[in-house]
């Protein structure tokens, strides 16, 4: 029985479906290889005979996810939680390589339509109750392409349940995450043995997972399914763009052929191709050969009609240019079609360095088709993050020595690199100015510029910069120019809701009653007239 079927068999005694994999998945996986068979092998009939040929590939497919993956999961991006839990988290991170395997995954999700990241945890030890002896466990992440995903139960294109194939040398594993009646995961390990003396049937062991989120994130682009718009599966980035990879592989092979052909040539008539005997000094005949039979430059002809022996040369010029400009065009459309915007690619135009794709850094940073391509897909790759950070603590508290305390989704934020897009410095002295009139407020700068979680700015601020605070927007809550409001969100953002309103009560009021105090007495204009009246 093939993976799907087992899964399907599995799934159905607990009275649940198993998606089919996407039908295209082959073809992107032959695309994002670079070879198709059906497009790059081809015949030609030649002296009474077929001849088997195959063209040039530029794989640009690869290209595009690998240069998608480097935007979206470089290292320049960031996982930020309160200061107390983030040397804990980067360090179950980096044990695990995990921004090597988010890029890779993120490249392989962009290429296949799917990947996923999954938790497990190894080294745990129970005793004879089946009872948790210790916090000895060790957090492993792994990632699993496409080809190894069967989603099992999707919901408003979030798949909730899934299995995951998985061989190893003497088995192959099929793991279940299922969620049970009270929404809490259950881990399935169908174990199926392999080889020619295995016997056994399979194996089946349930682990209860504890907790209400997947053991699992699931990478994937932003992109409705219009191959199949009935179906919650998602797409490759290539996925609208076979055809023009198509083009620009016909294109870059033409180019390569023209060169072939155009090599130097020289024509000779059979006369001067014949061999000719000679005899040494001992009597010995021996024959020798005009010119050497493996020389790829002579060609042989018939004799001239003049009777005359031919020999000519023939140096083709080659069409460089326009073999340039039409792969450009085609990578230009490809460019467009998977939203990295007009003219991201381009091949070089002569000159050290340039006879390659190279990306067109100059002119990234003004596209804004690739800033909204990016900030598009960022949203679902943000999401998926969050959530799977928020696992990662749980089950680090569950079964590792490191405790996390729960932590509220807005405490999770993601830091992805835009540095492509922005400038930084006249972004930084903006915000600067944005925070001295008070339009952004102390702690937003501290959470953008500087990777702080909104606690941790609060407490940085009110140990740091409280009294410079207090002095820089005084003069302007006792002119008026402030409200009470706005002075305590930006002097006092460690308070809760309730203190800051009783604080701002304080504030009114003594302000209030500086008003009153400063009011000019009311005097009678008729009594009062004054030294000369």
């Amino acid at each position: 029985m093939d993976v799907q079927g087992r899964i399907k068999a599995y799934v159905g005694k607990l009275n649940r479906n198993c998606e089919s994999q996407s039908e295209y998945l082959s073809l992107w996986e032959k695309w994002y290889n670079g070879y198709d068979a059906n497009f790059h092998k081809y015949t030609i009939y030649q002296n009474g005979e077929y001849k088997t040929f195959y063209k040039k590939q530029m794989n640009f497919a690869k290209k595009a996810c690998e240069d998608l993956a480097n935007l979206l999961a470089n290292e320049k991006c960031d996982i930020i939680v309160p200061k107390e839990q983030k040397e804990k988290l980067d360090n179950i991170l980096n044990t695990n390589n995990f921004w090597y395997m988010l890029n890779k995954q993120t490249e392989l999700a962009a290429a296949l339509s799917l990947s996923a990241l999954v938790i497990s945890v190894k080294d745990i030890t129970v005793d004879a109750n089946g009872s948790l002896r210790g916090k000895t466990g060790k957090i492993k992440i792994s990632g699993i392409n496409a080809k190894n995903i069967y989603p099992i139960t999707i919901d408003n294109g979030e798949i909730t349940e899934c299995a995951f194939y998985i061989k190893s040398t003497n088995y192959e594993d099929v793991v279940y995450h299922l969620q049970n009646d009270d929404g809490m995961y259950e881990i399935h390990t169908e174990r199926q043995f392999i080889g020619k003396s295995s016997t056994k049937g399979a194996e089946i062991t349930i682990f209860k997972a504890k907790t209400t989120t997947p053991w699992y994130m699931m990478i994937q682009l932003n992109l409705a399914n219009n191959l199949d718009v009935d179906s919650e599966l998602p797409i490759s980035l290539f996925a609208n763009s076979i055809d023009t990879l198509k083009a620009i592989d016909n294109k870059y092979d033409a180019f390569d052929t023209e060169y072939t052909l155009a090599k130097k040539r020289i024509f000779v008539s059979s006369d001067l191709t014949q061999v000719v005997p000679s005899t040494d000094g001992s009597g010995n005949v021996k024959v020798v050969r005009v010119f050497d039979t493996n020389d790829i430059v002579f060609y042989n002809l018939p004799r001239s009609d003049d009777g005359k022996p031919l020999i000519s040369t023939s140096n083709d010029e080659i069409r460089y240019q326009a073999y340039i400009d039409g792969i450009n065009e085609e990578l230009n459309i490809a460019s467009v079609k998977m939203g990295f915007g007009k003219n991201h690619y381009s091949l070089g135009m002569g000159g050290a360095g340039e006879g390659r794709i190279m990306t067109a850094t100059a002119v990234v940073s003004m596209q804004s088709q690739l800033f909204t391509t990016i900030k598009k897909h960022e949203i679902v790759l943000e999401k998926a993050l969050r959530g799977f950070v928020k696992t990662l603590m749980q089950v680090a508290t569950m079964y590792t020595a490191d405790e996390f305390p729960d932590i509220a989704d807005n405490d999770i934020n993601i830091k992805f690199d835009d540095s492509v897009f922005e400038d930084k410095e006249t972004e930084m002295a903006r915000d600067r100015t944005n925070v001295a009139a008070g339009l952004m407020s102390v702690v937003e700068f501290r959470q953008k510029w500087y990777a702080q979680s909104e606690d941790d700015a609060k407490k940085f601020i009110n140990e740091n910069l409280k009294y410079s605070l207090i002095e820089h927007y005084l003069p302007g809550l006792a002119q008026g120019g402030i409200t009470p409001q706005k002075y305590v969100e930006i002097v006092f953002p460690e308070m809760n809701e309730v203190e800051q309103k009783e604080m701002v009560d304080y504030i009114t009021a003594y302000l209030d009653s500086l008003k009153v105090s400063s009011a000019p007495d009311n005097v009678d204009d008729d009594i009062y007239q004054g030294d000369g009246a």
